[in-house]
C-alpha cells in the first residue's frame, strides 16, 4: 500500500496593490492624449461638414456630410484607420449608452409617437435594410476585387 502525503496549502496571498510608476503614468497619459487627439479629429471633420452644410445650404444633415467626408478621407488615405483606433474602441465599448438620449428624447414626444410611430418604425426599418444591403454589396465588391489578380 502506498502512502500519499498531503500538503496543506496556504491561503493565496493577495497581490500587492499596483503602484503607479512613472512608466505606467506616462503610458496612461500618452493613451489619453491619443484619445483626445482622435476625438478632436472627429470633431474637426464634423465642424467642417457643419460649415459646408451652412455655407452651401444643403438639405442634408451635417452628420451625414461628416460621415461622407470621413469616408472620403479614409478612402484617399489622408486619414488611416489606425489614426482613429483608440477612440473607435472607446465608442464601440459604450455604444449602447449613446442611444439612451435618443430613447429618452422620443419618450418626451408621446403625441408624435402615437401619430407617426408606425411611419417612424417603417423609416427606421427601411434605413436598416438599406444599410445592410449596402454593406453587403460593398463587401462582395471588395472581396471580388481582392481575389482577382
Amino acid at each position: 500500500m502506498q502512502r500519499t502525503a498531503t500538503i496543506a496549502s496556504a491561503a493565496p496571498v493577495p497581490a500587492p496593490p499596483r503602484r503607479l510608476t512613472r512608466v505606467r503614468a506616462a503610458h496612461t497619459l500618452r493613451g489619453a492624449a491619443r484619445v483626445i487627439g482622435q476625438c478632436f479629429l472627429l470633431w474637426a471633420i464634423f465642424d467642417a461638414a457643419d460649415r459646408l452644410v451652412r455655407a452651401w445650404r444643403l438639405p442634408l444633415p451635417a452628420n451625414l456630410i461628416g460621415l461622407l467626408l470621413l469616408l472620403l478621407l479614409l478612402g484617399t488615405g489622408i486619414v488611416r484607420p489606425a489614426d482613429l483606433h483608440e477612440v473607435n474602441a472607446l465608442v464601440s465599448r459604450h455604444l449602447s449608452l449613446l442611444f439612451v438620449p435618443l430613447a429618452v428624447g422620443l419618450m418626451t414626444w408621446p403625441d408624435l409617437l402615437a401619430a407617426r410611430g408606425f411611419v417612424l418604425a417603417l423609416v427606421l426599418l427601411g434605413a436598416v435594410a438599406v444599410g445592410i444591403a449596402t454593406a453587403g454589396i460593398v463587401g462582395q465588391f471588395l472581396m471580388q476585387r481582392a481575389s482577382s489578380p
